[in-house]
């Protein structure tokens, strides 16, 4: 089954951050490296490693913090609640 996920992606309330992607309708893809760049106008720095990683996710997700808390809240579970996979 496909993921649904960038139908669901809505870039429109980060239009007012900076961005040098040529779109103003969303990212060119949807890497870490893409979502950093159009939100924060910038490549992440030191990508591929855990901690560069990390840190760059952060800011990702504190740059998009109201949808993504929306989002972690309304469709999240807790992990004892999980299904084990083996």
């Amino acid at each position: 089954m496909p993921s649904r996920a960038r139908k669901r992606l809505n870039f429109a309330a980060a239009s007012a951050a900076p961005s040098s992607s040529s779109s103003s309708s969303g990212p060119r893809g949807f890497s870490l490296g893409e979502l950093h760049l159009h939100l924060l106008g910038r490549r992440p720095p030191g990508s591929h490693s855990a901690e560069s990683d990390c840190l760059a996710l952060m800011r990702v997700c504190a740059a998009r913090r109201r949808a993504f808390l929306a989002h972690v809240e309304s469709g999240s579970e807790a992990f004892a609640g999980g299904t084990k996979m083996w």
